[in-house]
């Protein structure tokens, strides 16, 4: 399995950051826990899309 670049770790990260600081709520885990993900999952693709299905779940309450 190929490594994401850096610049795709870069998107992650801002947008992980944007969606944490939004109306003072956090939303996700820490930039912290998205680091050791990249170690585990190694696609960037997957964790945008995890993401992106956790902020739909919670918009949905």
């Amino acid at each position: 399995m190929d490594h994401p670049i850096e610049r795709e770790w870069a998107s992650i990260a801002e947008h992980t950051r944007a969606s944490n600081f939004t109306g003072d709520l956090l939303r996700m885990p820490p930039y912290p826990l998205i680091l050791t993900l990249r170690t585990l999952v190694g696609s960037a693709e997957v964790v945008t899309a995890s993401h992106t299905l956790f902020l739909s779940a919670a918009t949905e309450y």
